[in-house]
């Protein structure tokens, strides 16, 4: 591995035989740091946006239901998807 950093700017080279998911994983986070290194929000903030979040997401599974006609079309495309054929 090599680190170079510059007047704006980390460069960090790895070897191609690295771990894809695991390098994946670190590249998001590194992408975390980077979009949220402005931020202002403070931790409290931000599990007060995701409370709320997931009690939007409770609410609306609440509203969403399929009638037979739409999970029958909804297996079908399934289906259809993990065969490769097109429909």
């Amino acid at each position: 591995m090599i680190i170079e950093r510059t007047s704006n700017q980390i460069v960090i080279k790895v070897s191609l035989n690295i771990d894809s998911f695991g390098f994946q994983r670190i590249m998001d986070y590194l992408e975390y740091l980077e979009i949220t290194s402005k931020s202002k929000a403070t931790q409290e903030d931000s599990d007060k946006l995701a409370k709320e979040y997931n009690e939007i997401l409770k609410g609306t599974a609440d509203f969403i239901e399929m009638d037979e006609t739409e999970q029958r079309l909804e297996n079908v495309i399934i289906k259809h998807e993990n065969s490769g054929e097109a429909i």
